[in-house]
């Protein structure tokens, strides 16, 4: 119909029509890009409404569609959706905020990791009260590899195994925890922010094929508090809209097309611009090691800051790093204060090219960042032993302390690596240094059964088998007051004397057989001297004490019934028809409350189970 209403004779365009036609034309175009620039452009070129009042669905690059709450930021490559953030409930719900990422199952771990912590960054930047970030590991099953790595080689380190379908995790839940802590703080982003993780159908084990086909892990939910963080971040910040309204440069220098991106400087794209969050071109193209991008931005005018240095040393991108050092600030404040956070970044990774270019450019490798953390504190806590080295030779100090008094001899034994803590040692790490007790790392690790796999490695580094702390203490005193003979043995081998005494004149040897007749008695306050009085392989009960209307109650929790001593009885025996040895602990209100508490402790020595008294 256009054709015949702008025909003539020889089929030639009248040049009013012509007008009118390029006119129309040109509308339609300026609204294309008007919706692609707004908010349901980056990200809402994923997302659809379906009919009205429908959820909106994502569709991910593995051809997975996925109903969506309300996209707050995407992550693609090669315009592929590989990573949706999706705000699942509203702030104010009971609760709080809540937030999940949908994953397509081709997303690499590194991508998974990035998309992770900028998800996390983006959301404390909306939040000033607690909210959760959750994830469906089954969508991308080679993240959860690399957290199974993980896992298993941190239990390795201390001659564990994972226990797989245990239902309980005990071991693992605290490595996930740390896994992602590691994932965020390599990433600059503040990880004192996540307070717990939790698991549900934790899978680890390679099973026949399940839901889905794969069994490796559930749903991860992290709980987030930004009040854990220090008060100047804690500013509020508005809400920020969906989508981060990325320019065609921005999209081109992630991706790395370095002709699209030379024909937009030449129509004047402006090489500085920022998105919502504040992300220009010159950080995407470094992020993402596209070296000739990056230089191209320069050359246009590009600033060359420290974000953009940050993001190259964060993923080892030593080309980008050098293209940038190359236009280093003269001035010498402006020089630290460019070079600081791309070493923190790098000794986090592990990227010892890009750390040799910093420190080479004259990056002091003693700096803490804004958390009181050194460039070899990050390289320790995420367990870079090269990385160690190079900064330990570059002047960092191995035996400098942290904000609480711990030396990295004691971080890394409280993080569970034998590897972290033989690097120490081989960096020439003093193992005799104490804390403000006297406390030396082999007093620590002899106090705690948890530690007990650190003591060998610490004799081995020079570690002094009879310091003394405050108490007079040995480390053979609390290797005792763990009853452990062999961890005694392991002591005595390397030196210790087991006849020296503590201020209150005994000795380990004393301790330990006070210890083992505390143990045997058949009442007993819970903790005698630091020694808890519980036999090993016994189940512990407790019960709580307490007075009112003038009259001592006995009750199995702190709302419950009140227990007279005939029901107390029957209770008991019914708990020890399962089987097994059982101490029962009274939780008192205050000691004077014990003399009343005959009735019961005497059903405990009829039923001659043990009994323990502590003071709440």
């Amino acid at each position: 119909m256009i054709w015949r209403m702008v025909s003539k004779d020889e089929c030639t365009f009248d040049n009013e029509v012509m007008k009118w036609f390029i006119g129309v034309m040109v509308v339609l175009c300026g609204a294309s890009l008007a919706y692609f620039m707004s908010d349901a452009g980056f990200s809402g070129m994923f997302a659809k409404q379906q009919t009205e009042g429908a959820k909106a669905t994502v569709r991910l690059a593995d051809g997975c569609s996925r109903e969506v709450t309300h996209v707050i930021d995407t992550f693609g490559r090669e315009g592929r959706c590989l990573a949706v953030l999706d705000a699942k409930c509203v702030r104010g719900d009971e609760g709080g905020s809540g937030y999940r990422i949908l994953f397509s199952s081709d997303i690499s771990p590194e991508e998974a990791d990035r998309f992770i912590a900028r998800a996390y960054g983006l959301c404390l930047r909306r939040e000033a009260s607690p909210f959760t970030l959750s994830f469906d590991l089954l969508d991308c099953p080679r993240w959860a590899d690399a957290c199974k790595a993980y896992i298993e080689r941190s239990l390795a380190e201390q001659g564990l195994a994972v226990a797989y379908d245990s239902g309980v995790y005990e071991r693992e839940r605290p490595l996930v925890t740390r896994y992602l802590r590691d994932v965020l703080g390599s990433r600059q982003q503040p990880s004192a922010a996540l307070t717990s993780v939790k698991l549900w159908d934790f899978y680890l084990d390679e099973r026949p094929s399940g839901e889905r086909g794969r069994n490796i892990l559930g749903e991860v939910s992290m709980s987030v508090s930004p009040g854990k963080l220090p008060q100047p971040l804690l500013s509020e910040k508005p809400a920020l809209p969906p989508g981060d309204h990325w320019t065609p440069l921005h999209l081109a220098a992630e991706c790395g097309d370095e002709a699209e991106l030379a024909a937009l400087l030449s129509a004047g794209a402006d090489p500085n611009a920022r998105s919502r969050t504040g992300i220009t071109p010159p950080e995407l193209a470094a992020l993402n090691g596209h070296e000739h991008c990056l230089r191209a931005l320069l050359t246009a005018g590009a600033v060359a800051d420290a974000r953009a240095a940050q993001r190259a040393a964060l993923e080892g991108h030593a080309d980008c790093l050098r293209a940038l050092l190359e236009r280093l600030p003269e001035e010498a404040g402006a020089r630290r204060s460019f070079l600081q956070e791309p070493l923190q970044a790098a000794a986090a990774r592990g990227h010892v090219e890009c750390l040799r270019l910093l420190l080479e450019a004259g990056a002091d490798a003693e700096a803490p960042d804004a958390e009181g953390m050194r460039p070899l504190d990050w390289a320790v806590a995420c367990g870079h032993p090269a990385a160690m080295e190079l900064l330990v030779r570059a002047g960092a100090d191995v035996d400098g302390r942290d904000a609480e008094g711990r030396t990295l001899i004691r971080r890394a034994m409280e993080q569970g690596s034998a590897v972290r803590l033989r690097a120490l040692l081989e960096l020439g790490a003093n193992p005799r240094l104490a804390d403000a007790e006297g406390r030396t790392p082999l007093h620590a690790a002899a106090a705690d059964r948890s530690l007990h796999w650190a003591c060998p490695l610490l004799l081995e580094g020079g570690a002094d088998p009879n310091a003394r702390d405050a108490r007079g203490d040995t480390p053979l005193h609390p290797a005792a007051r763990c009853g452990d003979r062999a961890l005694m043995r392991l002591l005595t081998a390397g030196g210790a004397d087991g006849h020296l005494k503590n201020k209150d004149g005994q000795s380990a040897e004393e301790l330990l057989q006070e210890l083992l007749k505390l143990r045997q008695a058949q009442r007993g306050w819970l903790e005698v001297k630091g020694m808890v009085t519980i036999p090993d392989a016994c189940s512990l009960s407790s019960v709580t004490v307490c007075r009112e209307a003038g009259q001592l109650l006995v009750k199995e929790s702190p709302d419950g019934p009140a227990l007279t001593p005939d029901q107390f009885r029957t209770r008991l025996t019914r708990m020890l028809s399962r089987g097994g040895e059982w101490v029962i602990l009274f939780r008192l209100q205050d000691s004077s409350q014990i003399a009343e508490l005959e009735p019961w402790l005497s059903v405990c020595d009829a039923l001659r189970v043990r009994s323990r008294c502590t003071e709440e």
